[in-house]
């Protein structure tokens, strides 16, 4: 090992100071949907360490919810309270959805990142790295030239091989003096699915939430 630090290290420096980038252990946000298939609400629970309670509901009763812990990721129902495994492709779906907690944390969630020069991405040229995700998958990463945020990102499709997915951050508010996104909108095969934040709320998730025993 060379014991240089990750290029994308000192990306989260853009979003506040380095005190108040590590003083946010956790992240609820609370966004109201729309997708190829209609209407829906997302709540995304996020903790470092891996951990995430992420949940969907659609205006016809039916939910989604998947508890992320580390390595290991469930389906809950919610009725009976059972438990589901998922593979690892899906835990990694569920975790592409943490559009806050994500910049954050870049350093951690992608490795072996590569400058290679510039490319257009919603229609402005960007600082772009080449890096590899959590399965091994490579993926891009797209920093605005006037903000240096994280302006978007081009991965993989973890629920359907050979397919990708182009994340956009946009509308970035300060919470708890740290910049966050207020606006994703992830495209597939499928069309857009936008989520518009309506609350963001920082350390105001229980550790209790993710006691998996």
């Amino acid at each position: 090992m060379s014991g240089r630090p990750s290029p994308l290290g000192a990306l989260h420096l853009t979003l506040g100071s380095a005190e108040g980038v590590a003083a946010v252990r956790s992240i609820r946000a609370r966004a109201r949907c729309t997708g190829p298939r209609g209407p829906y609400s997302t709540l995304i629970e996020s903790a470092r360490g891996s951990r995430l309670r992420f949940s969907q509901h659609w205006p016809d009763g039916r939910s989604f919810v998947a508890l992320v812990v580390g390595p290991h990721a469930w389906t809950i129902d919610q009725e009976s309270g059972e438990r589901e495994a998922l593979p690892d492709d899906a835990r990694a779906g569920v975790r592409s959805h943490e559009f806050q907690m994500l910049p954050l944390t870049i350093e951690e969630r992608f490795v072996n990142p590569v400058e290679v020069g510039t490319e257009v991405f919603d229609d402005a040229r960007c600082a772009t790295y080449s890096a590899t995700d959590e399965l091994g998958l490579p993926c891009r990463l797209y920093i605005d030239p006037v903000s240096s945020l994280l302006r978007g990102l081009r991965v993989a499709n973890y629920y359907s091989p050979g397919d990708q997915v182009v994340i956009r951050l946009a509308d970035w508010r300060p919470v708890a003096g740290v910049l966050m996104p207020w606006r994703a909108t992830a495209t597939d095969g499928q069309g857009d699915w936008v989520f518009d934040f309506e609350k963001i709320e920082s350390n105001a998730v229980d550790d209790a939430l993710f006691v998996t025993g």
